[in-house]
């Protein structure tokens, strides 16, 4: 059976009738679309022998299979692991093959529900702590998002944390720094004036980015370098620990509530497209069935999402949808772009389903979709299946299917009563948990006690 290539979705299911979304053809080869790399940073000699040493016992890289596949590097006679650190991760070149990657990974995805986070340390002098949190406002906005959430959730912990961002000043004197997505920060606007070894040596770095990307490679010598890792991806958590990094998993802890609703967005066309009922503000306590919405997606395009979207496209057309599907080559949602994060926000808090569509072949937890969007919102979350994160769970707080059987299990889910029964339960669960978490506020509680571990 042939699919039709997506590559962008430019009509929603919205009106009073069935309107089957409208595909265009793509116009953007696949080299126009990869990300801009950033260019080589200069000589840091602190900073690169520390990553070049704890590099020589990450067991997922190959310095044989380095060498072999960039014979510039053979010929040159120069060492594998200081070439990486300090040239090869900047310019592209593969740093663990899909094969290696995938191995580690099934690997360790099972340790995930068994993970468990410091424990708290019961301490008075925690309100004198200063922890800076810093990110790029050049960046995804997600990041800003993320950042801000991580010194709110130190500050309820007892922590003076505040958030600045890279046109700060970098001698302002704290007990701690955290610097989120080194792949941004350091390589956009006045970011590079910190890419110095007395910050880089003494900072942790809050880790967002899968291990087989090109934005996780730029990332990675800051990562072997630092004072420690705190990593949204369980995976890449354990590579790191076992190069001898200090780590720690870190998920937020939201309020159960529709992010960012500050109403920029209501005169944005795609607002204007939505069905009345959908126009008004989001309640997350609204029972799954009273919603106007039926399924909605935002994410920005890829293979693999175009072959399910376009599998799923019949079965689309039936519902009332609310589908974003940006080009990658638009690059991250920034600056005017930003109350499109809102108004996603905004559209799952109407929507039954919110639907998680894999990038790639690398089923990582796509936090930001699954909980800030669409567990915060109420929705029900219906991912494809990937890899498990502790503090959720498939089958409790959201559901899972292979992509092709996804048309599938939203008919059942939105037509048959005990699918609907189903989803009603989910994502009660899940809102509960969110709920619960929020108030324990145990990931930023166990974070101080990471930090004042690794001073």
């Amino acid at each position: 059976m042939h699919h039709a290539k997506v590559s962008n979705i430019t009509a929603h299911s919205l009106s009073t009738g069935c309107t089957i979304p409208r595909f265009l053809p793509a116009k953007t080869s696949k080299r126009e679309a990869e990300p801009a790399l950033p260019v080589i940073p200069e000589p840091l000699e602190a900073t690169f022998e520390i990553a070049a040493r704890r590099a020589r016992n990450c067991t997922l890289f190959s310095p044989e299979k380095y060498l072999l596949s960039n014979p510039d590097v053979a010929a040159a006679g120069m060492d594998p692991h200081e070439h990486l650190v300090k040239y090869g991760c900047f310019e592209g070149r593969e740093i663990f093959t899909q094969l290696q990657a995938t191995r580690f990974v099934g690997q360790v995805a099972c340790e995930a529900h068994d993970y468990q986070p410091p424990q708290p340390i019961a301490s008075s002098s925690k309100g004198q702590l200063k922890i800076i949190v810093l990110h790029s406002t050049l960046g995804n906005f997600f990041m800003h998002n993320g950042a801000a959430q991580l010194a709110a959730g130190l500050r309820r912990a007892g922590a003076d944390a505040v958030l600045r961002d890279e046109t700060s000043d970098p001698g302002e004197v704290c007990d701690h720094r955290i610097i989120f997505a080194p792949h941004e920060f350091f390589h956009a606007g006045r970011g590079a004036k910190w890419r110095v070894d007395e910050i880089l040596t003494t900072s942790f770095f809050l880790s967002t980015e899968q291990i087989q990307t090109p934005w996780y490679a730029v990332s990675f010598p800051y990562l072997l370098a630092g004072k420690g890792v705190i990593d949204g991806h369980f995976h890449s958590m354990r590579l790191l620990e076992r190069s001898g990094v200090p780590c720690v998993h870190y998920t937020p802890t939201p309020a159960l509530e529709v992010v960012n609703f500050d109403g920029s967005f209501v005169n944005h066309p795609l607002f204007a497209g939505l069905p009345a009922a959908a126009k008004r503000k989001p309640d997350v306590a609204d029972a799954l069935e009273d919603r106007p919405l039926d399924v909605c997606f935002v994410g920005t395009d890829s293979p693999h999402r175009e072959k399910t979207l376009a599998r799923c496209a019949p079965t689309l057309a039936n519902y009332r949808c609310y589908l974003y599907y940006r080009r990658l080559q638009r690059g991250p949602i920034a600056g005017s772009d930003q109350s499109l994060v809102s108004l996603a926000a905004h559209v799952s808090g109407h929507s039954k389903i919110t639907l998680n569509l894999h990038r790639d072949y690398f089923g990582a937890f796509e936090w930001f979709r699954i909980v800030q969007l669409g567990m915060c919102s109420g929705s029900l979350v219906l991912s494809e299946r990937g890899l498990p994160a502790p503090g959720f769970k498939s089958g409790v707080h959201y559901l899972e299917c292979d992509a092709r059987h996804m048309a599938e299990v939203i008919d059942w889910l939105l037509k048959d009563p005990d699918g609907m029964r189903e989803a009603e339960k989910v994502r009660r669960q899940a809102s509960a948990a969110i709920e619960e978490q929020h108030l324990a506020n145990r990931q930023a509680e166990g974070l101080i006690a990471f930090l004042e571990a690794n001073r």
